[in-house]
């Protein structure tokens, strides 16, 4: 079989470079600093996933994070042992309730008593949503681990006015006007002093909705 002048024309040309050829070294200057780096990075994305399949029952809150029955749980039902892991990483915020969850959720049905709190098909995993862990709790969760609170609004099922009175039972009373901001179909409890941060799903609504909020926060 004869070479092809092209492919003996192709080697020949390379040799010089393969000649000039070195070993590749990377070096890695951790103290080389470019811009500061953002510390909620370093957080979590945390939704009450559930699982109710024949191979499979399982949610992501119930159970491993929240199980009042459990031993290992504090006074709040929340697990010690979670508590210490997540402090342990040192996380610096947390970001709930979703993720598609929050896409139908009414905050309204996770505060107040529990034993008042309905239970609700949670149309994006196909499981029933008992609140237990509502508002309050996850703030109290936040206060607990030492993260701040992301708290994303339901731009999906849910409306302007809905999330303007969420944003308001998360915000302490104003001294200026005197106005209590816990909206008439809930009942504010003490564990709530701030909501931290608020983050908003759907962008396309987003601008509307955000001159629409109230500016107390």
């Amino acid at each position: 079989m004869k070479s092809s002048p092209i492919s003996l024309t192709s080697l020949l040309l390379l040799l010089p470079l393969c000649a000039l050829a070195r070993t590749a070294t990377i070096k890695v200057d951790v103290d080389h600093v470019i811009d500061a780096v953002d510390p909620r990075i370093y957080g979590v994305f945390m939704e009450p996933i559930g699982f109710n399949r024949p191979e499979m029952k399982f949610n992501t809150l119930y159970g491993p994070l929240y199980d009042p029955k459990s031993p290992n749980s504090d006074e709040n039902g929340f697990r010690k042992d979670m508590l210490v892991a997540a402090r342990e990483l040192q996380l610096t915020q947390m970001r709930w309730p979703g993720g598609n969850f929050v896409a139908n959720y009414d905050w309204r049905d996770g505060v107040g008593p529990k034993d008042k709190r309905p239970k609700r098909m949670d149309l994006a995993w196909g499981v029933v949503e008992s609140n237990q862990v509502g508002t309050d709790e996850w703030i109290l969760l936040n206060k607990l681990v030492g993260s701040e609170n992301i708290v994303c609004i339901n731009m999906g099922t849910g409306t302007l006015q809905d999330a303007a009175a969420w944003v308001q039972y998360c915000t302490p009373p104003s001294a200026a006007t005197g106005r209590t901001c816990a909206p008439r179909t809930a009942t504010r409890s003490p564990l709530v002093s701030s909501s931290g941060a608020w983050a908003t799903r759907w962008t396309a609504r987003l601008g509307s909705w955000a001159t629409r909020m109230p500016t107390t926060m």
